[in-house]
């Protein structure tokens, strides 16, 4: 009873399985390893019930995880398309706090760099941020010293907004780390017709393993000289009666 392209590991220990069962219960005649054999198959296939319940469970977490990636790239795309009017609209998840983080490391290059930003960066930081601050706009001729200060305010006012976003940005993947432990505990169960279906299967399973096992016991008991009762068969007409 074993699946096309089964593994080698999966051949053996069906056949390990096999001789368990015929050492513990021993047949000694054609019909009694015939009984002990589809006891194994029944059990065997109880155990690809639970295999089936594992792999549904797994294909609903793959699916939620493909269902986050995706409104995760949506979202990218959204945010790099400029679609983002309101720059608080990009504080209300990951990817719109992540577009800022990217877009201040680089605000924060052009400082270091220059000492200040260009009136189009100027305006795209402003855009994005919904504010920004004169001493990130380019001065008029100072002395060294006083440029250093400034570059250094400048330099101090990015590092304040940094350190906001990054608290932000660690509350939104706390916050979403626990959506995702609650969508998975709710998915650790098949869907309603995957589980009915694999409860009935298990409770088919279930009733072949033990009614096959009965009838082996039974024919070994009368092997035996035992005393056995003859096995009852009852035939029911449950169809409707009709008027």
């Amino acid at each position: 009873m074993l699946l096309d392209g089964e593994d080698q590991e999966g051949v053996k220990g069906f056949r390990r399985l096999l001789r368990r069962f015929q050492d513990d219960l021993a047949p000694a005649n054609a019909i009694e390893e015939v009984l002990v054999e589809r006891l194994v198959i029944s059990y065997w296939r109880l155990g690809r019930v639970v295999l089936a319940e594992k792999g549904a469970v797994e294909r609903q977490f793959d699916a939620l995880e493909l269902g986050r990636d995706e409104r995760t790239c949506e979202r990218a795309e959204e945010l790099m398309v400029g679609d983002v009017e309101n720059p608080v609209d990009r504080l209300r998840d990951l990817p719109g706090v992540d577009s800022l983080l990217d877009a201040l490391a680089h605000a924060r290059q052009q400082v270091e760099e220059r000492g200040y930003l260009m009136p189009d960066e100027l305006e795209v930081f402003g855009a994005l941020f919904g504010y920004t601050s004169a001493v990130l706009e380019q001065p008029a001729k100072m002395p060294g010293t006083e440029a250093e200060e400034r570059k250094a305010q400048a330099l101090a006012f990015l590092g304040g907004i940094e350190e906001d976003l990054q608290n932000r940005r660690a509350r939104l993947l706390e916050h979403a780390q626990r959506e995702l432990e609650h969508e998975r505990m709710r998915l650790a169960v098949p869907d309603e017709a995957t589980a009915n279906r694999l409860v009935r299967y298990e409770a088919h399973l279930d009733r072949t393993f033990f009614r096959t096992l009965h009838e082996l016991e039974r024919l070994q008991a009368m092997r035996r000289g035992e005393l056995v009762a003859p096995r009852i068969h009852v035939d029911l007409d449950v169809a409707g009666r009709r008027d």
